[in-house]
């Protein structure tokens, strides 16, 4: 295997995230076991089947977080996943080239990351609409990769979306499916750990 010397992120999901989801996965300790019972309290809060209360209590019982931080970490909405962006800034940005990748159109990006923030998270910031080439098309992993000047065998997709994971593979990257920082950390040094030893 190549020496993975390129780390590509998608945006909505990943870099970017709806708050309530993000928390549960950064802090329940054993979130893939409760993965499903978790799912289905929210969903019984979503419908009102059960109050917005009787939820948080039900979670709070089942995940062995405090009630008042749960209803705190669930209430926020949508914004910049800032604990992986940090991690990005100290941890990988040291050792890897790092981009954003996005399927999105002209200037909706500025909506959620300023270009002056792209130019100091990323190496490289791209959107589909600027190149014509959207995931999961295989070709436009391969144009990305030529635009950061790495071979695809040298680079790896972090992605929310299974699909976007499958047509990066066939492109030649590695890929991981976001499913939270915590579980980001655990398979990207395990992934690392493989690809450049």
């Amino acid at each position: 295997m190549s020496v993975i010397k390129a780390i590509i992120f998608d945006c909505f999901g990943v870099l970017y995230v709806h708050h309530g989801p993000e928390y549960l996965k950064n802090n329940v300790a054993n979130y893939d076991d409760l993965r499903y019972q978790i799912d289905e309290i929210i969903k019984a809060a979503n419908y009102n089947f059960i109050s917005a209360k009787e939820g948080a209590e039900k979670l709070a019982e089942l995940t062995n977080l405090p009630t008042e931080d749960l209803k705190k970490g669930l209430a926020r909405g949508f914004g910049m996943n800032r604990p992986l962006v940090e991690y990005i800034q100290t941890s990988l940005r040291l050792k890897y080239k790092v981009a954003m990748f996005s399927n999105t159109s002209w200037g909706t990006m500025d909506k959620y990351f300023s270009k002056k923030e792209r130019q100091r998270y990323f190496d490289l910031s791209v959107v589909s609409a600027e190149t014509g080439l959207v995931k999961p098309n295989p070709s436009a992993y391969i144009d990305l990769c030529q635009r950061l000047g790495v071979d695809v065998s040298e680079a790896m997709m972090i992605d929310d979306n299974a699909e976007n994971c499958r047509g990066a593979e066939m492109a030649g990257l590695a890929a991981i499916r976001y499913d939270g920082l915590v579980h980001l950390k655990r398979a990207l040094e395990s992934k690392l750990a493989d690809t450049n030893n």
